[in-house]
């Protein structure tokens, strides 16, 4: 599985990369939106784990400009403090899920094993979607 993290925040990104790589995972670390929608354009990711708040940005804009090169793409957006509202908000807005910061290495998995289940299967014991 190749997973796209954008996060201004190094160390939290780095952090979520460690725990995605010892999952044998293929990750990419990126610090803004440009260069995320650029690597997408490039290259075939399957996953993207974004945080709700890049410098200037908020998490529906987000979602909206990734969507525009990566509309199949799941899109995780990491939030630092979220209402019940907002996650509400975006996940009508595209999000896959939203996930609150500090996540818990357990609950990063989950969702990422969840995110690659074939559309519109919610059992956790399906085969994942086949990568190219």
């Amino acid at each position: 599985m190749r997973i796209l993290i954008v996060d201004d925040d190094y160390h939290d990104a780095e952090q979520l990369s460690t725990i995605a790589r010892k999952e044998g995972m293929e990750v990419r670390l990126l610090g803004n939106l440009t260069e995320a929608v650029r690597s997408l354009v490039a290259e075939v990711t399957d996953l993207l784990l974004v945080d709700a708040h890049l410098p200037g940005l908020n998490g529906a804009t987000t979602l909206s400009l990734l969507r525009e090169v990566a509309p199949q793409t799941p899109i995780i957006l990491l939030a630092s403090q979220a209402s019940p509202l907002s996650i509400h908000l975006l996940l009508q807005a595209g999000a896959f899920q939203v996930l609150e910061k500090p996540i818990a290495r357990e609950t990063l998995l989950t969702a990422i094993r969840a995110a690659d289940l074939p559309r519109g299967t919610s059992d956790p014991g399906a085969a994942p979607r086949a990568h190219n």
